[in-house]
């Protein structure tokens, strides 16, 4: 597609489950099973499965299981089974199994099983058990199972291992 609606789905983009979808600037359909660039943006309406690029932003409103990379930012609604890696940020407004790699700030809203690399901030607003390593900060809200390393601060409610901060390590 050039834009959602300009394309070989047309009108139905919000309808079709795509195996292969090439987006100029940006795409939008109800979910992939595949492979997916973007010039701009890719927008799946449910889930992913499969690999989605794009130069500034993947955003999914369902599950992804998978890869996502982003110039910009990555937004999954439901849980990731897999990598994001983003230039800015990236978000999982359910569970993450997997990792997170970001330039500037990385979000879990529920439980993470893996890792978060930033530049800047990890958070994570329930249990974590893996390792968060920040620029910045790390917050886990809930309990830390395994590290976090953070340059300025490093907070989780309960820790079971390792915090190293250049300041402040907070429980």
């Amino acid at each position: 597609s050039i834009l959602p609606s300009i394309g070989t789905n047309g009108k139905i983009g919000g309808a079709v489950v795509n195996t292969y979808s090439f987006n100029l600037f940006g795409g939008y359909a109800r979910g992939l099973d595949g492979f997916e660039l973007g010039g701009g943006f890719n927008m799946e309406r449910e889930d992913v499965k499969g690999m989605q690029v794009a130069g500034i932003a993947n955003l999914v409103g369902g599950h992804t299981n998978g890869v996502q990379i982003a110039g910009g930012f990555n937004h999954t609604m439901r849980s990731l089974k897999g990598v994001q890696i983003a230039g800015m940020s990236n978000t999982v407004w359910d569970t993450l199994s997997g990792a997170q790699i970001a330039g500037g700030v990385n979000v879990v809203k529920g439980r993470m099983t893996g890792t978060q690399v930033s530049g800047a901030v990890n958070v994570t607003t329930q249990d974590m058990d893996g390792a968060q390593i920040a620029g910045a900060i790390n917050v886990t809200v809930k309990d830390v199972n395994k590290t976090q390393v953070a340059g300025v601060l490093n907070y989780g409610r309960n820790v079971e291992g390792a915090q190293v901060a250049g300041v402040c390590n907070a429980v």
